[in-house]
């Protein structure tokens, strides 16, 4: 059986949420073709678990997410973002505050957002690498002054 890439975006805003990021997992296809969405959900919903010294408040499953809340006094919660994966996928930026991500499909987004992160290394450091701008966490350099943190698909 064929299987079907898909990329994941896990957004979090409890401790640790500039380790937000992306993966791409791969699911079976069923015998007309069509991935396995029971199977890349359950995935995730697995990997929810494994926060296992959390305890869980609500998760909620839609047709491209499953967003969960922590039963914890900061109202810590997370999604994971689903999506087929295409050749014209560049990136994501994440934005861990509110939880949200944006897919780049295009050179001119993903410069945006580069210049955006440039700009908050420039602020922080004399001097760093380009291949810094992906995984930086850029403090209220995204949309609403939210985070920034690019992802680059690779």
């Amino acid at each position: 059986m064929s299987k079907t890439k898909y990329l994941i975006t896990e957004s979090w805003n409890g401790e640790g949420y500039s380790d937000s990021d992306i993966e791409i997992i791969e699911v079976e296809n069923d015998f007309n073709g069509n991935p396995n969405l029971n199977e890349l959900k359950s995935i995730l919903v697995s990997k929810i678990a494994q926060f296992g010294y959390f305890d869980i408040h609500s998760i909620e499953i839609t047709d491209n997410s499953i967003t969960y809340e922590l039963d914890n006094e900061c109202q810590d919660a997370g999604v994971f973002y689903f999506e087929p994966l295409t050749e014209d996928i560049f990136a994501v930026a994440i934005f861990p505050n509110n939880c949200e991500h944006e897919v780049i499909r295009d050179n001119e987004t993903l410069e945006e957002y580069k210049s955006l992160v440039r700009e908050s290394l420039e602020e922080e450091y004399t001097e760093f690498e380009e291949s810094q701008i992906f995984g930086h966490c850029a403090e209220a350099k995204g949309k609403d002054e939210s985070d920034l943190i690019l992802r680059n698909i690779t």
